[in-house]
């Protein structure tokens, strides 16, 4: 009776810390708060030699997300992991011009949850069908010039909600991913390839209204910009 009720308790006790559990991200943060400037540039090679982010790396092997926690925490938890591993791969790989001239670069398997491995391609993809939240798009580095810049701040449960509307707003206005106000407007590669996240004939347009500084010109053409994998480093 004792050792049920201890296991009782103990699986209780494991719930609820599943539940509340809060990753600490510091070490990212400490990181990209150093090595990205404010243009958005990366330092690379800066990160690779900081053992804070060996430790980060770390972190994320460590505390994998559960079907407990909360949406806002395994969210963040996804968005740093993915963009903390682009940065591992750009690193490895050292020194590039172009995340081009890394040998199949989204095919490499950068991370394992669960048993199940990820390539840099199919952690993105997971990331954002996931959760469905177009504006994760815009918080996902890809490392190239045509990319959403890496925040020089970590994501967190307590302020994600604020962080991807700015990202959302960082991506759609900066002129080398979005070209809006004209009536040749040009938008990202990514409203393509994430399509399904902007349904109807006006999905993408309706998102660009919304975080756009410039309101998109009434019908104005849409094209894509041409992909850039252009390193986005210093």
């Amino acid at each position: 009776m004792r050792v049920l009720l201890l296991a009782t308790l103990l699986s209780m006790f494991s719930a609820h810390a599943q539940k509340d559990v809060r990753v600490d991200h510091t070490p990212w943060n400490t990181v990209v708060a150093t090595y990205v400037g404010a243009d958005g540039l990366v330092d690379y090679k800066g990160i690779a030699a900081d053992p804070g982010f060996r430790r980060y790396l770390q972190v994320l092997q460590r505390f994998a997300p559960e079907a407990t926690w909360p949406e806002a925490e395994s969210k963040a938890w996804w968005i740093n992991a993915s963009n903390a591993l682009v940065v591992q791969l750009v690193a490895a790989h050292l020194p590039i011009d172009s995340v081009g001239a890394i040998p199949m670069a989204e095919q490499k398997k950068v991370l394992v949850v669960k048993g199940i491995s990820f390539s840099v391609a199919e952690l993105m993809d997971h990331v954002v069908d996931r959760f469905g939240d177009p504006r994760v798009i815009c918080a996902l580095h890809r490392a190239t010039r045509d990319s959403p810049v890496l925040a020089n701040t970590a994501y967190t449960a307590e302020h994600l909600e604020e962080q991807l509307q700015a990202a959302a707003l960082r991506f759609v206005n900066h002129p080398r991913r979005n070209v809006i106000g004209t009536e040749e407007g040009r938008i990202s590669w990514l409203f393509g390839r994430y399509a399904s996240l902007f349904p109807g004939p006006d999905g993408v347009r309706s998102f660009l209204l919304q975080y756009s500084a410039i309101p998109p010109v009434a019908n104005a053409r849409l094209t894509v910009m041409p992909r850039d994998t252009g390193l986005n480093g210093r």
